[in-house]
Formats: structure tokens, C-alpha cells, sequence
């Protein structure tokens, strides 16, 4: 779906996918899933609260899983749609020790790893 562009759908089935695979992480591993990683390691180098790291995070699967009315929050549908996917690749990754040959062309593609220097560079 991010191929052919449909960000949205992207974000919402990676992010359905991340949870899944995260809590599939949490239940038959030693591991921590990626979002607990990354949410422990930002707490604890620059002492944000945990809620909020989650919640910028999940803001853009949050903001479409359920429309919030009084709340406001902005989102990148391209960004957004990689980090999801990537994410739900790193939990895929703790669980079965290596990644799929569609994810690894996924990591690779020139737009993918284009757009996450950009991310990074902001």
C-alpha cells in the first residue's frame, strides 16, 4: 500500500501489524517489543514522561483509528507511513530472527531510505 501511495491505509494496517507483532514479542520472547525500547531509551536519556513519548509516537495511528474531536494533532501521512512499517518490521525481527525478502526490498527502496534522512535530518 505505500507503493501505490495509500499512506493512510499504510499507517493503520502497519500499525495494527505493530501492535500485534509487539504483543506477540512480549508474549513468546525474552525481548522488549520496539516501541517499549524506544520509549524506555527516550525516557531515559532525556527524561520525558513515557504517556507522552506514546503518545507522539501512536499520534498519527491514534488520530486515524479514532478520530479525536478536541484534540489536535498534526501528521506526516508519507513519515508516518514509514516509521509504522518500520516499526512493525523491527518487532517482526525480534520475533522471527530475520525479516521477509518484501521487507528487506522495503528497507531498501531509494524513496524509503531517501525519506527517513529526512526524517532524521529535521
Amino acid at each position: 500500500m505505500y507503493f501505490e501511495k495509500e499512506y493512510i491505509c499504510s499507517i493503520t494496517l502497519a500499525g495494527a501489524a505493530e501492535e500485534v507483532l509487539g504483543k506477540l514479542v512480549e508474549y513468546s520472547t525474552p525481548n522488549k517489543n520496539i516501541l517499549s525500547e524506544i520509549r524506555e531509551n527516550i525516557s531515559a536519556s532525556w527524561g520525558f514522561r513515557e504517556t507522552d513519548i506514546i503518545k507522539n509516537l501512536n499520534g498519527a495511528r491514534n488520530l486515524l483509528k479514532h478520530f479525536p474531536d478536541q484534540e489536535q494533532v498534526s501528521f506526516k501521512p508519507v513519515d508516518d507511513s514509514i516509521l509504522m512499517i518500520l516499526r512493525g518490521i523491527e518487532n517482526y525481527k525480534k520475533l522471527k530472527g530475520g525479516v521477509s525478502q518484501i521487507m528487506h526490498s522495503f528497507c531498501q527502496d531509494e524513496h524509503v531510505t531517501k525519506s527517513l534522512q529526512a526524517i532524521i535530518d529535521q
